[in-house]
């Protein structure tokens, strides 16, 4: 679901608004629709009993706009603008992607590895990865965590080369990430210390699909290490970015496939594939848009 704009929900409560203003606004915030009984419901209070009330009223107010529509199939209106955002989930643009940062505070400079995929429905078509180097050292227990050093970021780009090139990759696709509020945030607080505009983008969180997707009886918790094992995805997560964002883009897949109406997955086996913390991630090939270190500079001629 998109979020009302602020304009929205002011005309929402505006007491000069129209039925049809109202209507109008919030079904903008809703490209999907909404059902008879939920439209009367934000016009009234205390509606009755009556069962034919919501279909005669919503189709009186209605029926004549030219900007409204009526699925007969599944019983909602919706605006006729909203047919240009309604994608078939094959033919969706994603990109997964996956940071690995300096510590669990955003800030500039603290992206040490941008790893992500780019999908169109459930088919990964392309990649990017990228370490870059951070305005600081990295703390010993991040590289522990990740077996990035500061050896290997030395010679990498820093992070205003960096997030152009992520963001040309990412392109107007719906950004995907697990536990994405982390990710969104360095990403956002990394464009400000660049004087970089973060462009709007619809965000999509696999940890809250999967809380609306999964029953409590089919995975004990939403981490993104149970959901590729439940997925069998073919990459677990190891706190690399590029292997992070392979095991999320498996349970975007995963998702996806439920959503549209296929079979649930297979129960899987124990996770075969859990990579040692200090194993470099293993990658389903090589990506196609890693940045090349920056050429060093020569020395300056003395005059």
């Amino acid at each position: 679901m998109v979020a009302a704009t602020h304009a929205d929900r002011s005309q929402l409560r505006d007491p000069r608004a129209t039925a049809k203003e109202k209507l109008s606004a919030f079904l903008e915030s809703r490209p999907a629709g909404a059902d008879e009984a939920e439209l009367v419901g934000l016009l009234l209070s205390g509606t009755g009993s009556d069962p034919d009330l919501a279909p005669k009223l919503i189709s009186g107010l209605l029926g004549g706009a030219p900007n409204f529509r009526f699925d007969s199939e599944t019983g909602r209106w919706s605006l006729r603008s909203a047919d240009r955002v309604r994608v078939a989930l094959d033919d969706a643009r994603f990109c997964v992607v996956d940071l690995e940062t300096t510590g669990g505070s955003a800030g500039p400079g603290t992206i040490i590895e941008i790893g992500a995929y780019r999908m169109v429905g459930r088919r990964i078509v392309d990649s990017f990865q990228s370490l870059v180097k951070p305005f600081g050292p990295i703390p010993r227990f991040i590289t522990g965590l990740t077996s990035i050093t500061n050896e290997m970021v030395s010679g990498a780009p820093p992070i205003e080369r960096v997030l152009p090139a992520f963001r040309e990759f990412m392109g107007d696709a719906v950004m995907v990430a697990h536990n994405a509020p982390f990710d969104i945030g360095f990403l956002t607080a990394a464009c400000r210390g660049c004087g970089i505009a973060w462009p709007p983008c619809t965000v999509l969180d696999t940890a809250v699909l999967s809380r609306m997707v999964l029953r409590p009886s089919e995975v004990p918790d939403h981490k993104l290490s149970t959901l590729a094992c439940h997925f069998a995805a073919a990459v677990g997560p190891c706190h690399r970015a590029l292997a992070d964002a392979k095991a999320t883009a498996d349970v975007l897949a995963g998702l996806l496939a439920i959503l549209g109406g296929g079979p649930p997955p297979s129960p899987s086996p124990p996770l075969q594939w859990a990579a040692p913390e200090h194993a470099a991630p293993p990658t389903a090939r090589p990506s196609r848009h890693a940045l090349p270190p920056p050429r060093p500079r020569a020395p300056a001629t003395p005059h």
